[in-house]
């Protein structure tokens, strides 16, 4: 059905990492009881199937183990969670695909211009990583033909006169 229901003492909790939500419940007879060991989770996956996220589910206002209509209508909604994930994640995707490109081309018409130094042609691409793909620092580093060692000559990110410098 796409949805996981573990009862309490069916598995052993010890072995597995991280923090695990037990809530203070009463016990109680009823077989169809919720119990505070009880455990529910409905993955949400994208269109090939791929886990986005998981819905977990505790302590239902009934006091109640989940019905079917009730666990068909949860993994509805994980579905539509899913799909709508899966869209603001595309969408991100394509804008930062975007500004990629258009950091290519800007870079790239400096070359045809061919009016620029190679440093201020090096700056812009610093930039235009630092930009389009979303790092706090950038720095080209081109081998010195002196010492063999790369050497910065461009950078992005660091305030002037703080840029990376390498100890020979």
């Amino acid at each position: 059905r796409g949805a996981y229901y573990i009862p309490d003492g069916e598995l052993d909790w010890a072995i597995t990492a991280g923090a695990r939500y037990v809530p203070d419940l009463p016990v109680r007879d009823d077989p169809e009881a919720w119990h505070a060991g009880d455990e529910f989770f409905v993955p949400c996956r994208d269109s090939d199937g791929l886990v986005l996220a998981v819905l977990s589910l505790a302590e239902p206002l009934s006091g109640r183990r989940p019905t079917d209509d009730e666990i068909d209508f949860v993994v509805t909604v994980a579905n539509h969670a899913a799909r709508a994930l899966e869209h603001a994640q595309r969408t991100h995707e394509a804008a930062r695909h975007r500004a990629v490109l258009e950091q290519l081309l800007a870079v790239s018409s400096m070359f045809a211009a061919g009016q620029q130094s190679i440093e201020a042609i090096l700056q812009s691409v610093c930039g235009g990583v630092q930009r389009a793909l979303g790092f706090t620092k950038v720095t080209i580093e081109l081998i010195d033909p002196a010492s063999g060692f790369l050497v910065p000559r461009a950078a992005a990110g660091w305030p002037p006169g703080e840029e990376q410098h390498w100890q020979i």
